[in-house]
């Protein structure tokens, strides 16, 4: 009678950790595999930057982002460019902007850390001034494609999805950043 008691006990273990995993792997196939759709603002989108944001401030909140890449102790910068893709404009205060960003990290011995990823930040107005609120970034692998058609507007997805076309582009600016610091910093000693 013992031996059926553990007999049934190990049987509804063995279906209750394959109800478990099985819904594990429902969901993962579902945040993956099953068609994406759009969830942003019905707003316009804006297909040139909107005045009130201006390119340093977008370089500046891409850096603070991702300065813990500065290595300690070793002469090092990190710059951050950035390709303008779109905004929505949600009302006077709100202002999403959706960029390629890509940050560098570079020590006088060339590039040692960086990336470029497709990048959404919401600009919000408070006491007069613009700040970021919020820094959106897809995560990797499979969810990468989903999260980018939830966040981008149809009409730019695609082009945040390929991101890497702008690669180039972004880390010569990043590049010229990194020269442009490390000779004023020379400069500076020197004096």
């Amino acid at each position: 009678m013992k031996k059926l008691k553990g007999l049934w006990v190990l049987i509804i273990l063995v279906v209750l950790i394959m109800i478990f995993l099985g819904s594990k792997l429902f969901t993962f196939y579902r945040d993956t595999k099953m068609q994406a759709e759009y969830e942003g603002p019905d707003a316009v989108l804006l297909t040139k930057m909107p005045e009130e944001i201006s390119r340093d401030m977008v370089e500046k909140e891409i850096v603070k982002k991702y300065e813990y890449n500065i290595l300690p102790n070793a002469d090092s910068v990190c710059v951050a460019a950035f390709e303008f893709l779109g905004a929505h404009k949600t009302d006077d205060d709100t202002i999403i902007m959706y960029i390629v960003a890509m940050d560098s990290t570079y020590t006088r011995a060339g590039l040692a850390a960086g990336g470029n990823i497709p990048t959404a930040l919401t600009f919000v107005r408070k006491n007069g001034e613009w700040v970021c609120d919020e820094y959106w970034e897809p995560r990797g692998g499979g969810y990468y494609n989903n999260e980018i058609t939830k966040k981008f507007p149809a009409e730019i997805k695609d082009k945040a999805i390929s991101c890497y076309e702008y690669a180039q582009k972004l880390e010569e600016e990043n590049k010229q950043k990194a020269d442009d610091y490390f000779k004023l910093k020379d400069s500076s000693e020197i004096e």
